[in-house]
């Protein structure tokens, strides 16, 4: 399957019937994450990494990065 139908059909498993009060953006959260952990862009801490999406090209510069979370 594709990428968007993988990503409604875990949307669904994600959001069962008896955790419907999940609201959509902690939604995307939770299915972004997932597909993050997935793919390798996290590493959880427990592994060895730093928990956070990075880009391996990222930060070559020297330059500060800024890795704060924001809430649209």
């Amino acid at each position: 399957s594709t990428d968007p139908e993988r990503a409604f059909s875990g949307a669904r498993r994600t959001a069962s019937w008896d955790r419907l009060r999940i609201t959509c953006k902690n939604l995307e959260k939770v299915e972004c994450i997932g597909n993050w952990l997935r793919e390798g862009l996290i590493v959880p801490s427990g592994e060895g990494g730093l928990g956070l999406v990075c880009n391996p090209l990222a930060g070559d510069d020297g330059a500060p990065m800024d890795v704060g979370l924001q809430d649209d």
